[in-house]
């Protein structure tokens, strides 16, 4: 399935507006605003260990190209 540009915006701008409706919705949850903080504070963490992670694995690549050169 190939996505044209338009049709892309048009997702991501559907996705915000999903994702805004829940965050509105769960305000009247007790607790809710404490949940949404840490799991903000943790998806953040993990997309710094995931980019953390790509990098290690292009450089373990790197090293693997640069020695099998060498050999």
């Amino acid at each position: 399935m190939i996505l044209n540009k338009q049709a892309m915006q048009q997702a991501l701008k559907r996705i915000d507006e999903l994702q805004n409706d829940i965050v509105e919705k769960s305000k009247n949850i007790e607790g809710a605003d404490e949940y949404i903080q840490e799991k903000m504070k943790l998806f953040k963490l993990n997309e710094e260990k995931r980019q953390e992670l790509k990098i290690l694995q292009m450089q373990e690549e790197q090293l693997t190209e640069q020695f099998l050169a060498s050999s």
